[in-house]
C-alpha cells in the first residue's frame, strides 16, 4: 500500500510539481477516514525522508483548514501559490517535525 501511494504521489509531481493530501483520497468530495489520511501522510513523509519531495503545510486562506502537501524538492510551493494568488498558503515543514495536524 505504501509503495502504491508513493507511486501515485510521484505521478502527480510529474504533472503539477506538487500535490496535497486531499488529491490522493479515494473520494476527495467526502470527509476522509483518519486511517486513510494517516496512510497518505506516511507515504509523503517516507518520500521526504528519501529526499524525493519537500513537505509543506497547506492552509486554506478562508477557513484555516490545514493539510499536508508535497512538492518537488526544488520548488518553493509557498512562493508559487502567492504569485498565482491562490486560495491557500504553504509553509515548509522541516523533516524532523512530525506534522500530525497538517
Amino acid at each position: 500500500m505504501l509503495e502504491q501511494l508513493e507511486q501515485a504521489i510521484r505521478e502527480k509531481l510529474k504533472r503539477a510539481g506538487w500535490t496535497a493530501m486531499r488529491a490522493l483520497l479515494a473520494d476527495p468530495s467526502e470527509e476522509p477516514a483518519e486511517d486513510e489520511v494517516r496512510r497518505i501522510e506516511d507515504a509523503m513523509r517516507s518520500l521526504a525522508a528519501k529526499g524525493e519531495v519537500a513537505l509543506w503545510k497547506l492552509t486554506y486562506k478562508y477557513d484555516d483548514l490545514a493539510m499536508m502537501a508535497v512538492s518537488r524538492p526544488d520548488m518553493d510551493l509557498g512562493a508559487d501559490l502567492e504569485q498565482r494568488g491562490a486560495w491557500a498558503t504553504a509553509e515548509r515543514v522541516p523533516l524532523e517535525t512530525d506534522q500530525k495536524d497538517a
